[in-house]
């Protein structure tokens, strides 16, 4: 069937969904909209549909977005779906009325519609709009706290020059968009208009491209600057250029930071706006713990032969027991926590080399025998939030962000007969460990840019933070919308880890013939956003400046980033 015979099927549908009203008697708002939707006057009805109740307007807005994906309009019909974001009683997907909401009859479903562009909009258009792509998942492991992201904002002495940076990124400018790889001194992006983005290329029928699944390569985001009108969020940074690693995967040429994805985004804005803590752990099971003691004492009585003592140990502890929480667990988000935290525990053992002249925990462990040998007990290390230093304008409405927004935190656990764990006396070995990794963050993260994605993830979810503390719920929703929603446009793409192995290391060192057993006995990642993630900003008077500068929105509506 062609695509305007279609079109005109569905049109006269629509006409006997919403039958005419007695044109002798006065026209409601809803039977003009209904005359204009049989008319396939769509704008016209749009128009109309914005000034019914909230409790009629999604449904009309929902048919209007189904003629105009039927006659070859996506983009339009992105702007009618969004236009439904925060309509009371709206819980399908992209804000569409459940069916039997009151002004007319059923009305299809996100999936229906998304069946019916895909089959409507010839293969022509999608490669104009930018061709079929796919989304490729990343690795992923840690504990991530969201309310220990960013320190209270205080006010600062240059906040003028903010304001003016501020000012300028927020005005309409006709410079020409270039391509998002190119190095930028401070590149822009809207979050407004990345939503609308969004739902224009998922209403295309194909997957996002790289420029929206990487943020236009904002690796850093410097500055975070509201519009005046609340609706619009823009954030800010430098781009040194993108190039792809050795995996495949974009870094920025002159930091090696990756770049934030949206995915990551939308979860972090999911959860601070629903303080829904999330994260993962690894433990090791009850069971496997009482086996590894029974084990541990074979070796130290000295009935368990050294070469045998790591394999008997790894097989006694078993595997691992993987656990996310507050979200899905086969998304690449929660592959990206499970694989760092694994990861930042072999660079602790040493299975993993870290930055050179970087001690493990294993090399302390060496460097301070004197202090005395292994207790046998078990390290539990995490990554946790640490807050970000915030500085603003007068207005509070253009905000700098500095400061690294994790760190590895460590505990000491022993185990009893039954494998139940309790906290010890801290290991100094322990902590020197943690302090060493936190200070060489940087220099680690540039080697593996598995850490840097991490930080990303907390970064995110201080700056979603800053939000959910600096502006009302209507502004939020009206500048982050479907962004916010993750679960409505990210799509499962990964197998889920139910298990891990264990990690066990034994070292036989210069002082004495002791052979030292460490295991790692758990960790993860924690988001927490009901806990702050900031500190009070300070005023700062420069960014008033920087703010009018850099702000300027591009004129054309579909430039979500700009430079």
């Amino acid at each position: 069937m062609s695509r305007r015979r279609y079109a005109a099927l569905l049109l006269a549908a629509i006409a006997c969904l919403f039958p005419l009203a007695n044109q002798g008697s006065a026209q409601s708002p809803i039977d003009r909209a209904r005359r204009h939707l049989a008319a396939g006057e769509f704008a016209a009805a749009k128009q109309v549909a914005m000034s019914l109740p909230v409790e009629n307007r999604g449904n009309v807005l929902a048919q209007v977005a189904h003629g105009q994906a039927a006659t070859g309009s996506p983009t339009a019909a992105a702007g009618s779906l969004l236009a439904t974001n925060g309509l009371s009683g709206s819980t399908a997907p992209m804000g569409i009325p459940a069916a039997g909401m009151a002004g007319g009859g059923a009305i299809a479903d996100f999936d229906s519609l998304m069946e019916l562009i895909q089959t409507t909009v010839v293969p022509d258009t999608w490669e104009a709009l930018g061709g079929p792509s796919t989304m490729s998942p990343y690795p992923a492991g840690v504990l991530v706290d969201p309310n220990g992201l960013i320190r209270d904002v205080a006010a600062s002495a240059d906040a003028d020059q903010l304001r003016l940076l501020r000012s300028q990124s927020l005005q309409q400018t006709a410079s020409p968009q270039r391509d998002w790889l190119t190095k930028s001194p401070l590149r822009k992006v809207s979050l407004n208009r990345l939503q609308h983005e969004l739902a224009r290329q998922l209403i295309s029928g194909r997957s996002l491209d790289s420029a929206v699944r990487n943020l236009a390569g904002l690796s850093t985001i410097q500055y975070v600057f509201l519009s005046e009108a609340g609706d619009d969020v823009i954030l800010a940074g430098p781009v040194g250029g993108i190039r792809l690693d050795a995996d495949q995967q974009p870094i920025d040429i002159e930091t090696g930071r990756a770049p934030m994805r949206i995915d990551l985004l939308g979860m972090a804005l999911a959860a601070v706006e629903q303080r829904q803590p999330f994260g993962c752990t690894i433990e090791p099971t009850p069971e496997g713990i009482a086996r590894s003691q029974q084990v541990t004492a074979e070796i130290q009585s000295g009935n368990l032969a050294a070469a045998a003592a790591s394999p008997k140990l790894k097989e006694a502890l078993g595997l691992q027991n993987i656990r996310v929480f507050g979200t899905a667990d086969d998304t690449p988000m929660a592959m990206l926590m499970i694989q760092a935290d694994r990861h930042m525990k072999m660079l602790a053992l040493g299975t993993q080399p870290m930055p050179r002249g970087v001690a493990n925990y294993m090399e302390i462990v060496e460097a301070t025998l004197d202090q005395g040998p292994l207790t046998g007990s078990f390290l539990r290390m995490w990554f946790a939030p640490q807050p970000l230093d915030v500085r603003c304008d007068s207005q509070k409405q253009a905000f700098e962000l500095s400061g690294l927004p994790l760190q590895l935190i460590t505990e000491q656990q022993a185990a009893n007969a039954q494998g139940e764990r309790f906290a010890v006396a801290a290991d100094p070995r322990a902590q020197q460990f943690a302090e060493t990794f936190n200070r060489h963050f940087v220099d680690i993260a540039r080697q593996y840019p598995l850490h840097d994605r991490l930080r990303g993830l907390y970064d995110l979810t201080a700056i979603a933070q800053l939000l959910h503390q600096q502006m009302p719920a209507e502004e939020r929703i009206a500048a982050t919308g479907l962004l916010a929603r993750p679960d409505q446009w990210m799509e499962p793409n990964v197998q889920p880890a139910r298990q891990t192995e264990s990690l066990v290391v034994h070292r036989r060192f210069r002082k004495g013939k002791t052979i030292h057993s460490v295991v790692v006995a758990s960790g993860g990642v924690l988001l927490e956003p009901s806990k702050s993630l900031t500190n009070e900003p300070v005023v700062y008077t420069a960014l008033a400046s920087v703010s009018s500068r850099q702000a300027k929105l591009p004129a054309r509506q579909d430039h979500w980033w700009w430079d």
